[in-house]
């Protein structure tokens, strides 16, 4: 099996088995810069997104990042 089932937002997508969290945001045209993203429960540092694969039936939730004060 080469692709797998996720959710993004509660959206179904279906994704490359090895492909990274990284990979996903860019082709949803994500700006990497402006969103935190949280699987499982759990935020993923931006730092891993590039090295973490999506693994099947993974929840992801993306959230947008506002500066201010």
């Amino acid at each position: 099996m080469n692709h797998i089932s996720i959710k993004v937002n509660g959206e179904p997508f279906t994704v490359s088995k090895d492909e990274s969290l990284e990979t996903l945001l860019l082709s949803q045209q994500v700006n990497l810069n402006s969103v935190a993203l949280v699987r499982g429960g759990q935020v993923v540092p931006k730092t891993l997104w590039a090295i973490t694969p999506c693994e099947a039936d993974d929840e992801i939730e993306l959230f947008g990042v506002v500066a201010g004060g």
